[in-house]
């Protein structure tokens, strides 16, 4: 392939002719990168002095590479193996074809013999849902009436990130101009670079990627449609970097639809950027509650509506849990300690005595069932928000009875539009859940979830009034 890969950009197909060296020896390989694929064909032949290693069904990582690109794909899996002896009178050779998938591919410029470097030090993300995102800013109307200035990049924002690095939307400035056309351009398509404290290694680096793109999914209301994806490599200081690599995963295209929680939803704080609490707890050490977010963003593309239901109520359920005791615990394990010899001595049945004596404790840690924690948390939703819904904690009985029906396969009968109706409330209160988890302020939530395309659903219809004409 003649054409140089400079970047590995959505939406774009690449079939490349590439060499795979392994023990030593080169082997031909086909790659195809496209959105929902990535793929690499290898042909060659193993003899008793060259082989290429068929070491189990999945490898962690191959590199193959042309005259000017060096790829590095990352956990492959075999789909297809073929091979063939061939007649030779000297020596033994099979001819074979492997071809393997992988989840993740990486681009570096340099050709034959390229080193991939393992330091990241940050990741740019590429994606006109960014701007979208952003909006119109003074930083932008400054940029533009410095057209003749003699710079390259400027940024919205740089926030801190306690014991992490920092997180910032750059503009990378591009300018160009025709004489014979007479006419001169400028665009600054803004980025967001999350630059890590200390160096990380090319899968933490893929980790954090996609922790970025998961809290992006939940502010924009869908996957964003990530253009390109580049780590970089060796920092002298911020943005400032010798080397760049671009990342690629296969992934499903998204409509566009409207952001939900634009950069400007939040009011400033005592002159500080709101968002900075936000992006801190999210990629904070202490956040457990993080993989909550992709299990959401997995949910929200499920085309089954019954499917959805139960996993929004499944996050939804482990997220408000609060465990109240009928008894004080405490005096309650001291009573039982103090009986258990009885017990013991009266059954003659040591274990299911204290079976049954667990199973006492973990009744009175039971007081609040599932029902209760749902509307507990309802109720923290303010009466100016919930009157405009159609659901509310009358209906929290009858979601969860349809949840239980679901997993056990209940009969049970229901109108399509009310299942509907159903999901949308659980995913909306969810939504309130997630957003408080990184300390997103309420009153930016109600104008969020206001936003929510499932809000519409579970609003009252509007009211229809007759009135009578004059005759």
């Amino acid at each position: 392939m003649d054409r140089e890969i400079t970047s590995l950009q959505a939406g774009n197909s690449h079939l490349i002719d590439v060499r795979v060296r392994q023990n030593g020896h080169d082997f031909i390989g086909e790659l195809s990168i496209q959105d929902s694929l990535i793929a690499l064909v290898i042909h060659g032949e193993n003899s008793d002095d060259r082989s290429f290693d068929f070491d189990g069904y999945k490898k962690d990582e191959l590199q193959c590479d042309t005259l000017r690109e060096s790829f590095l794909l990352r956990n492959l899996q075999l789909q297809r193996w073929s091979s063939h002896f061939l007649n030779s009178a000297n020596k033994s050779t099979v001819a074979f074809k492997a071809e393997y998938k992988a989840q993740e591919i990486y681009l570096t410029r340099g050709g034959y013999g390229t080193t991939f470097p393992r330091n990241v030090a940050a990741i740019e993300i590429a994606s006109k849902q960014i701007g979208q995102w952003i909006g119109r800013t003074a930083k932008q109307d400054s940029i533009i009436g410095s057209f003749g200035a003699a710079f390259e990049a400027d940024q919205e924002f740089l926030l801190p990130l306690e014991n992490q690095g920092a997180i910032a939307a750059i503009y990378k400035i591009k300018k160009g101009y025709s004489l014979p056309e007479f006419k001169s351009e400028m665009t600054f398509a803004p980025s967001l670079e999350l630059v890590f404290e200390s160096t990380k290694t090319i899968e933490e680096a893929t980790r954090e990627t996609k922790k970025l793109i998961s809290l992006l999914s939940f502010v924009f209301g869908l996957r964003p449609c990530v253009d390109t994806v580049k780590f970089h490599y060796a920092s002298t200081g911020y943005a400032r970097f010798s080397t760049c690599k671009s990342i690629h995963w296969p992934h499903k295209i998204q409509e566009e639809s409207t952001i939900l929680a634009p950069y400007n939803i939040m009011d400033p704080t005592d002159g500080g950027n709101p968002w900075q609490p936000i992006f801190s707890k999210y990629f904070s050490n202490d956040f457990p509650e993080r993989e909550v977010f992709d299990k959401y963003e997995k949910y929200r593309q499920l085309d089954n509506i019954e499917e959805r239901l139960l996993g929004y109520f499944r996050l939804l359920e482990k997220l408000t849990h609060k465990k109240a005791h009928f008894l004080d615990s405490e005096r309650l394990i001291s009573l039982m300690n103090r009986s258990e010899p009885f017990l013991v001595k009266y059954f003659n049945d040591p274990k299911n005595v204290r079976s049954f004596l667990r199973q006492i404790e973990r009744a009175n840690g039971s007081k609040y069932n599932t029902e209760k924690c749902l509307s507990d948390f309802l109720s923290s939703i303010s009466e100016s928000r919930r009157k405009d819904w159609a659901l509310g904690k009358r209906d929290l009985a009858n979601i969860c009875k349809l949840r239980n029906d679901i997993i056990h396969a209940n009969e049970y009968s229901i109108e399509e539009d009310k299942i509907y109706q159903m999901t949308a409330f659980v995913e909306i209160l969810l939504t309130y859940k997630l957003s408080d988890l990184i300390l997103f302020p309420r009153q930016a939530t109600d104008k969020f979830v206001e936003r929510h395309p499932m809000h519409r659903i579970i609003e009252h219809p509007p009211t229809v009034r007759h009135t009578n004409s004059a005759p």
